[in-house]
């Protein structure tokens, strides 16, 4: 009884594993080719940049409260820095 289960098993990844898979495209660098391709990213970069000249040392965890500050857990400092949604540091903050 089990030796079926198994035979059924066996089959049944053996039959929908031979699936057509993603195919790569090769001419990810023509701009109109209306497929998709690994080149269809687009780059953002984050203002502020958040390194050393802006305080951090190494930043290790990024939480966003629900009134919109943003916390960071700074593991170089030993600290963890506030910022609100503009990413400047407020002068006080209410609790």
């Amino acid at each position: 009884m089990i030796r079926g289960y198994y035979i059924q098993l066996i089959l049944f990844l053996f039959f929908f594993s031979c699936t057509e898979r993603f195919t790569i495209p090769s001419n990810i660098d023509s701009q109109d080719s209306g497929e998709f391709g690994a080149g269809d990213t687009v780059f953002l970069e984050i203002k502020p940049l958040w390194n050393s000249s802006y305080g951090f040392n190494q930043p290790e965890e990024i939480s966003v409260a629900q009134d919109g500050r943003i916390f960071v857990a700074d593991k170089g400092n030993n600290s963890i820095i506030v910022l609100d949604q503009d990413g400047d540091r407020p002068v006080g903050f209410r609790v």
